[in-house]
Parts: C-alpha cells; sequence; structure tokens
C-alpha cells in the first residue's frame, strides 16, 4: 500500500487544514468521548508498519488499493503488477506486517474489489479475476481466520456501459481476526421476532398486507430477544463526496 496511510493531504492549506483537523478531533470526541487522535502517521504503510511495536495495534480497517485499478505514479506502488498472483503476494506481505502488530484480540477489516481480465491482462478476456477469493484463500493459508465476508452494497453504484453484464454494485468486506477470541462490539438492529413490535410486513401479490414468516433471535441463555438481534452481513450504504478531498 503505497503512498500515504493515513492524515491530510499535502494540498491543504496550513490554516485550512489545522481547521479540517480540528472539526475532525471534535467529531471523534464528540462520537467516542474520550478516545482522541493524538498520532497521525503518513507515510509507506510497510514503512510505518515496521516501526510499530509487536501487538500493539487493536483494529486495522484498510482498502488497499484495488488490481489493476488506478496507476499513482508511484515506483513500486501496489496495485498494478501484471498478474493477480503477483498482487497478491505483495498484498499478503503487508498483512504479515498487521499481523504482527495486531493484538490476539484484535480485528482486521478489509475492503476490497474485483477486476476483469482485458486484451491486455494475463487471464482469459472479459472474465472476473476474482481477486477477493483469492486474497481471502491466501490470508487463511496465512493463520488468518476469516470471520465474515460482508458485502457492502452500493445503492448509487457508478453505472456502466457494457451491456453483456449485470452492472457490480457491491464490494466485499473481510473480517479477519488472529485468535478464536476477539473484541467484537456486537451491532444491532430491529428484530423480526414474530410476536415483537417490530415484525416485519410486506405488501402481498394482491396488494394485501402479509406478515413475514421468519426464525426467532436469541440471545446467549436461549432466549428469544423480540426486539433486538445482530446485525446481518448486507450493508447499503449512499457513497457521499468529501468537501476537503
Amino acid at each position: 500500500m503505497r503512498g500515504r496511510t493515513t492524515g491530510i493531504g499535502p494540498g491543504l492549506g496550513c490554516a485550512r487544514r489545522r481547521e479540517f483537523e480540528g472539526n475532525r478531533t471534535g467529531r471523534i470526541a464528540k462520537v467516542f468521548g474520550h478516545m482522541i487522535f493524538t498520532r497521525i502517521a503518513i507515510g509507506d504503510a510497510m514503512t510505518v508498519l515496521k516501526q510499530l511495536p509487536d501487538e500493539s495495534v487493536h483494529c486495522c480497517i484498510t482498502s488497499p488499493p484495488y488490481w489493476q485499478a488506478r496507476d499513482y505514479g508511484v515506483p513500486g506502488q501496489l496495485g498494478m503488477e501484471p498478474t493477480p498472483r503477483e498482487y497478491i503476494d505483495n498484498l499478503c506481505q503487508v498483512f504479515d506486517e498487521v499481523w504482527r502488530v495486531l493484538r490476539d484480540d484484535g480485528t482486521c477489516w478489509v475492503v476490497l474489489g474485483d477486476a476483469y481480465f482485458g486484451r491486455t491482462r494475463t487471464g482469459n478476456a472479459k472474465c472476473l479475476a476474482l481477486i477477493p477469493s483469492r486474497f481471502a484463500i491466501a490470508m487463511t493459508d496465512r493463520d488468518w481466520i476469516l470471520r465474515n465476508i460482508a458485502i457492502w452494497h452500493k445503492p448509487n453504484a457508478i453505472p456502466t456501459s457494457v451491456k453483456d453484464r449485470f452492472t457490480i454494485d457491491y464490494e466485499s468486506v473481510f473480517l479477519f481476526v488472529k485468535s478464536g477470541r476477539y473484541y467484537f462490539d456486537r451491532q444491532r438492529e430491529r428484530s423480526l421476532c414474530p410476536g415483537g413490535k417490530n415484525v416485519a410486513k410486506r405488501p402481498g401479490s394482491k396488494g394485501e398486507v402479509v406478515q413475514r414468516s421468519v426464525n426467532r433471535t436469541y440471545n446467549a441463555k436461549g432466549r428469544c430477544v423480540p426486539e433486538a438481534r445482530m446485525s446481518r452481513s448486507v450493508l447499503a450504504a449512499r457513497g457521499k463526496s468529501f468537501s476537503v478531498a
């Protein structure tokens, strides 16, 4: 992951940068209370990771450069490898360092999109390269535990001019961990338990309202929880513009 790991882009003026950092810190403090950024490291991901102590990171959230998606004009950049195998090998080397710095109870979240082989790429023309699948297998081969593959559904995805396949409007979100015991803040949503106040209803084939038949949601003690359940792994989110990007 060549380039900045996090931080503010160099194009911002000093005054504007201070204003942005102040607003950002304020928002974080408002949401998380006592949690305020005290350090922003800017640099090549591999270089910065090697400066961090072992097992010092609670959570890693990243979306690395996609294969053959964009040329950043940086020597040795990740994403412009000629073959998926070379790309996955280089990508996993970065996550070998993530493994080292991540605590045993930490989590690693990776957003990764796919690509198609073209006439100038190695592989069958117009075939999906299966980059997310290759990456997931390579990570588990390195002893990562893959706990979830969430689907990030994008209702306002960029339209495509291709006329012989569906528009791809999702990306894969991988949840990796190092051990079977790790921190996970349970994500709750409105329950569809029969008998609960939030039982879902849908229109029937003739316009009538039909109550949906669903399975009960249970808590750790085996009791039905009528108003809450664990969130499902399909996440719908519309992209929003960023005023200072």
